[in-house]
């Protein structure tokens, strides 16, 4: 399961943390888990040339299924990036291909909005 959250982070994650630190000039300083066993979390730092500052995020990982292929859902959430803006992350839907691949099939900003999905709330 660790290799499925690191092919995310390294096919999908570190390209738009890396779009979303360049546009703030800040640091990506990030945890992914898998919400379905919260002992499953990668940790990652993404760095953003010229950046002085850093921001976090939490991402929580949930898949349909834990065999591949699956469908997912990424909730990335931060409070330090851009809080003159509102923004507080975003949502990502997707699929994991078999054996590996990663397709992303929509993803939406959020803003003003500082709360775990339910669906992604872990117990």
């Amino acid at each position: 399961m660790i290799n499925d959250m690191q092919e995310l982070i390294d096919r999908y994650l570190n390209e738009i943390l890396l779009e979303l630190g360049s546009e703030r000039l800040r640091n990506i300083v990030f945890t992914l888990m898998d919400v379905s066993d919260a002992s499953l979390s990668v940790d990652g730092r993404v760095n953003v040339e010229g950046a002085i500052e850093d921001a976090h995020f939490e991402i929580r990982l949930r898949r349909r299924s834990q065999d591949r292929p699956t469908r997912f859902t990424l909730q990335a959430m931060t409070t330090d990036l851009a809080p003159e803006t509102g923004f507080a992350g975003f949502t990502a839907d997707g699929r994991m291909q078999s054996p590996q691949g990663i397709e992303i099939q929509g993803r939406m900003n959020r803003y003003n909005a500082f709360d775990w999905e339910p669906k992604l709330i872990t117990n």
